[in-house]
């Protein structure tokens, strides 16, 4: 199974708070990249593996011969909400396979950023248009991995623990995992 990793933003499209969050999407996928790259059976590729302004066409490129992508962002609540948090996960509408991967990856979730509710969100372009976009650019199924609210304290606090980036790149490990497990459309 190939798996293309995409971490969002990067150069001069740096994502929410100043920047945070392209430097964490860009950490996280070498995480995810590293672990995954140690399960023999894998070779992952990254749409950018620095801090570069990569354009869609360059990323769409990068994952033409994958089975699966997996962009990788962090969220923002426009007006600063602390309240809205946890991580969230963004699967093409009516793709059995990518809804699945989300729905059943939820439980390796990091306890921290996890949600009572699990957070698998099927976009529609009028009340996610930026999810929506990112789910449909790719020709392969596509996972959105919104891995946490950057406005929501506890959140934040967590991305700066020791541990975040090992975890997350652990629960993206096991999306593949889980995705490799299922049948493909």
């Amino acid at each position: 199974m190939r798996i293309a990793l995409d971490p969002g933003h990067g150069g001069d499209n740096i994502g929410c708070l100043d920047g945070l969050e392209n430097e964490l999407n860009l950490e996280v996928a070498l995480a995810a990249e590293s672990i995954i790259h140690s399960m023999s059976c894998f070779d992952p590729v990254l749409t950018r593996d620095c801090d570069e302004t990569v354009d869609w066409l360059e990323r769409k490129a990068w994952t033409d011969e994958a089975d699966l992508v997996i962009s990788i962002h962090h969220n923002a609540t426009p007006n600063g909400d602390p309240t809205r948090g946890g991580l969230e996960l963004y699967h093409w509408p009516d793709n059995y396979t990518t809804k699945a991967i989300c729905e059943l990856s939820y439980q390796y979730a990091p306890f921290e950023i996890r949600t009572r509710t699990p957070m698998v969100i099927a976009p529609d372009a009028e009340r996610y248009p930026g999810a929506y976009l990112v789910c449909g650019v790719y020709d392969q199924p596509t996972i959105l991995v919104e891995c946490c609210y950057l406005t929501n304290r506890g959140n934040l606090a967590f991305t700066e623990s020791p541990r975040y980036l090992e975890r997350m790149g652990l629960f993206i490990a096991n999306m593949v995992l889980v995705a490799e497990g299922l049948p493909h459309e």
